[in-house]
């Protein structure tokens, strides 16, 4: 049945479930901008995959500016694989977590199943191991450089790609994967001069790149120092006594872990380096409406997900291979 506005926003109002059909692919962002401003809310979308999701996203920014629209990718890889996830996947996903934990709730939040699934860094961490950089502030260079690394940051001499960071003198370098371009953070002392974006090819600062705020989310889900350290150890370390591992294979492993080196695999033992990891929902405004196109095909996206998780740990289990249940994953 087609619903006009007025009619959907009303049984919204009343705490009710609309069933809105016949709304074609083009008129949907419309509509549900629409809704956003009838009932001054949040709204959380969940496309049935990324292509849905990314169109649909797309379609949003022309009626709102970019600012208003987030996408979460879906970070595919299976915690039981021999595949490490893509590693710009997963900047653009900690980078989406961030501006959702940093920002005012954005108008509008689009994922798909996978992403409501998954579970993630959580909250606290990814706000106590990120960095929020401001003209005129205090920064304690030093600190900020450990963190940097501890967060998945790689040391380069020049800055070209996401995710780096380079030092010279009292000049800090670093392009987070939020932005277009890298920034350039120039010290005198310990207080922030200036904060500049700066082109990749050329080096040189932008002639209206001047920036007040810079944030600076990890980009690596696995926070590789203190008690997460400790934590991921003892649950590895358990891990290779349920699959009767011998622990001198599980020592190069450990090694790694003390060293703060991310090991092959390290992703299956996400779980392990938290006390608990976190929905997505965590993530987003408790008075969010929640729009799914085409609850039936997300249905089946879920149980094919969760079918995909039994059965690589089910392989693990059969393998003697040291793994984390998928109930820890999603």
């Amino acid at each position: 049945m087609n619903y006009p506005i007025k009619a959907v926003t009303e049984r919204l109002w009343a705490g009710g479930v609309v069933d809105v059909s016949g709304v074609d692919a083009d008129l949907l962002a419309h509509l549900v901008t629409q809704l956003h401003r009838a009932l001054e809310r949040p709204v959380v979308l969940i496309a049935p995959d990324t292509a849905d999701a990314l169109r649909l996203a797309g379609d949003l920014g022309v009626f709102t500016t970019p600012d208003q629209v987030a996408f979460v990718p879906h970070v595919d890889a299976s915690p039981y694989g021999d595949l490490s996830p893509d590693r710009g996947v997963v900047m653009r996903h900690l980078a989406a977590l961030a501006h959702l934990a940093w920002s005012d709730a954005p108008a509008f939040t689009v994922v798909t199943p996978e992403v409501l699934a998954r579970r993630v860094i959580p909250v606290k961490a990814l706000v106590e191991h990120s960095h929020v950089i401001t003209v005129e502030g205090d920064l304690d260079r030093d600190a900020c450089l450990r963190a940097l690394a501890a967060g998945g940051y790689h040391a380069v001499s020049t800055v070209e790609d996401p995710g780096t960071f380079a030092v010279r003198g009292s000049i800090l370098d670093v392009f987070p994967p939020h932005l277009d371009q890298p920034v350039r953070i120039d010290l005198w002392g310990d207080m922030v001069e200036s904060i500049r974006a700066f082109d990749t090819d050329t080096q040189r600062t932008l002639e209206d790149g001047e920036i007040e705020t810079v944030l600076l989310p990890p980009v690596r889900e696995e926070i590789l120092v203190g008690a997460y350290q400790t934590r991921a150890r003892r649950g590895i370390i358990d891990a290779g006594a349920a699959a009767e591992v011998p622990s001198r294979t599980l020592q190069p492993l450990l090694e790694d872990l003390s060293n703060g080196i991310p090991f092959m695999g390290i992703e299956g033992f996400r779980p392990a380096f938290y006390e608990g990891l976190a929905r997505i929902d965590a993530y987003l405004p408790d008075d969010a409406i929640f729009v799914l196109l085409d609850p039936m095909a997300i249905g089946e996206r879920l149980r094919g997900h969760w079918n995909r998780l039994s059965e690589g740990f089910k392989g693990a289990v059969e393998e003697k291979v040291p793994a984390l249940p998928p109930e820890q994953h999603a």
